[in-house]
């Protein structure tokens, strides 16, 4: 039986440097130094996330929002994740601009 772990990603634009940060177990925050273009925005989130997590780009589906500012990404797991085989973790991206 797969498991299915939410987490909320926010981002802000205009960082220092482009990334991923662990807020907590529930928490991500993404740092863009600048915005990816409108075209490419999901693409860009999903291999940030295939390579935080360890995945395949295949393994990172985004299920809703694709022309929101709020997105549902599903991740899933596999051994070199370091999550369970199968494990699934439901991502909320809330894109709320922080400076």
């Amino acid at each position: 039986s797969s498991v299915l772990t939410k987490i909320t990603v926010t981002f802000s634009v205009n960082a220092k440097s482009t990334g991923i940060d662990t807020i907590s177990d529930t928490k991500l925050h993404i740092r863009f130094t600048q915005p990816p273009k409108a075209d490419k925005f999901n693409q860009v989130i999903s291999q940030m996330l295939a390579r935080y997590f360890n995945v395949p780009l295949t393994h990172v589906v985004l299920q809703h929002g694709e022309k929101l500012p709020k997105k549902t990404f599903l991740i899933i797991g596999n051994k070199a994740s370091g999550l369970d085989q199968g494990e699934k973790l439901l991502l909320f991206v809330q894109f709320a601009h922080s400076a």
